[in-house]
């Protein structure tokens, strides 16, 4: 099992006719250190199969490394959501990115950078090798016989809807993925992630404890040994993330504001134990997405049907204050002993004077005063990464290599369906549109409609005649995701005989234009 080189682990399951990688953490970089380390503990042989225990990245993204020096039939296997949850994650990903880098404190600097919560680090130089999965997991378990070991994949939502375990009886071992370490929870993340069913992610730990296992191997943090010992930790983690649930449940139920009830509710002293120590989640932030898990947005407040925008709220604040000056000296006397308000009126003054010196003092002041009470890793990491963002000491938007070898991976479909969330209606929204893409080296047309403000995408092997089109485009997918990447230009393509444009290139510029470009570091 390696821990330590990468935010979680990579472990490897010797078999009688090979070798199992089970997660590949998130670079080839770290997995290739990990299969170095590995070479050198025990005889590697052949790796017969991979298991995802779930999408996120830092599973999933280091699986070429395993597999170069082994057979084209590797079985590849993960949860038959895997797939779907990881392209949800293109939706988002700019903003995911942005958040990822605070919650993790990629881009601190050493001395203030102490760890990412439930691992060492994330490099944001990564290099990505995910390989899809071939082999699927469609049911609630599934005995297998994988490289010779006789195993069950067991589907254990959790953390993420598609997550998996990994029991061999034989050993009365359980690999548990991400239901289980050493820290409170992450029943929410503060990078942004869509709303953990947290009873899910109890019942599951209640199917791991139902097996009575003698050794539990999670993804992140050490291993486990002693039935007992395994028993009554994970009875203990399965109650308190009840008990989050539950109490915010109640009080939600008596139409108590969400702040109040995350204040409210708390562990109970047999649960303040160091396994459910707030490293990694918070129990304050749980019990907000609980809340937001059953209600959404809406608390009930009437005032908060038809709000005020934050910049509205911030002016009328700083005219109730009396002005910038009055606001700035109740902010510098409330970083004494009152933190949160110092931090939320230095915040007003600076939705409506952004270059305001005096409250960008106090608000980078408050900043790592926060950072410094913090237990969890996450909420530290955002804090200070917060703070040297505003001190215009770092860049949070993704690098332009990662954004190229993102690019570089997708097929055409996806990438024209990330176009939807560029669209920028208030130039484009009144065309009436529909552009044809046809790449060659892929056989595939890819059909872009604008339509009431919408993009609508279709692919197709074959020409869709009957379709009315304005605009009609043959390049490789190549050069296309240049155009896009911004590494070549379509005039120099067309002079060049590459790009064919029947409408011409003006009108392919006009369509192109209507799309906002990720900004990047």
């Amino acid at each position: 099992m390696a821990i330590g080189f990468a935010l979680a682990n990579s472990i490897l399951i010797k078999a009688p006719r090979g070798s199992i990688i089970i997660d590949t953490t998130e670079s080839i970089d770290s997995a290739e250190k990990i299969l170095e380390a590995f070479s050198k503990t025990v005889d590697v042989g052949e790796i017969k199969a991979i298991i995802y225990t779930h999408n996120h990245a830092d599973h999933v993204m280091g699986a070429e490394a395993f597999l170069r020096n082994s057979s084209k039939n590797v079985e590849i296997w993960a949860h038959e959501m895997l797939i779907d949850q990881m392209e949800r994650y293109l939706v988002t990903s700019d903003t995911i990115f942005r958040r990822a880098i605070r919650q993790f404190g990629i881009l601190l600097p050493k001395p203030y950078h102490i760890n990412s919560g439930i691992g060492p680090e994330v490099r944001i130089d990564a290099t990505f090798g995910y390989i899809p999965p071939n082999r699927l997991l469609k049911r609630d378990e599934s005995d297998e016989i994988i490289a010779g070991l006789r195993v069950k994949l067991v589907h254990i939502p959790g953390e993420t809807p598609d997550q998996i375990g990994v029991w061999v009886e034989e050993w009365k071992a359980f690999f548990c993925a991400d239901d289980f370490y050493r820290s409170f929870p992450n029943l929410y993340a503060i990078r942004g992630t869509p709303s953990r069913d947290v009873m899910k992610w109890a019942k599951s730990l209640d199917k791991i404890r139902a097996l009575r296992p003698k050794y539990l191997i999670p993804s992140h943090t050490k291993p486990i040994v002693g039935e007992e010992e395994i028993y009554n930790l994970l009875t203990k983690y399965r109650d308190a993330i009840q008990l989050v649930h539950d109490q915010t449940v109640r009080w939600m139920n008596k139409d108590m504001h969400p702040d109040d009830i995350a204040r409210r509710v708390k562990l109970t002293a047999s649960l303040k134990t160091d396994w459910l120590t707030e490293y990694y989640g918070s129990v304050f932030w749980s019990s907000k997405a609980v809340y937001a898990h059953y209600i959404g947005w809406f608390d009930g407040d009437i005032s908060n049907l038809d709000p005020l925008t934050r910049d509205e709220r911030s002016e009328r604040i700083i005219q109730l204050a009396g002005g910038a000056y009055y606001a700035n000296l109740a902010a510098r006397k409330a970083l004494v002993n009152d933190l949160r308000w110092a931090l939320e009126l230095s915040t007003h003054v600076l939705n409506v004077h952004p270059t305001d010196t005096e409250a960008k003092s106090i608000r980078l002041e408050a900043l790592k005063a926060f950072a410094a009470r913090q237990t969890s890793a996450n909420s530290r990491n955002y804090y200070l990464t917060t703070a040297l963002e505003q001190a215009g000491l770092i860049d949070t938007h993704i690098p332009k290599q990662r954004q190229i070898s993102a690019v570089n991976s997708m097929k055409p479909a996806t990438l024209f369906n990330l176009f939807r969330f560029k669209f920028n209606i208030e130039e484009c929204g009144h065309l009436t549109d529909i552009a044809e893409f046809y790449f060659p080296d892929y056989k595939e047309y890819i059909y872009v409609q604008i339509r009431n403000g919408v993009i609508l995408v279709e692919n197709s092997k074959e020409k869709q005649n009957h379709l009315t089109v304005n605009l009609t485009v043959k390049v490789t997918w190549e050069k296309f995701r240049e155009f896009v990447l911004e590494q070549s230009s379509p005039i120099v393509t067309w002079m060049k005989g590459d790009l064919t444009v029947d409408e011409g290139l003006f009108k392919l510029r006009n369509f192109m234009n209507c799309f906002e470009k990720s900004k990047t570091s």
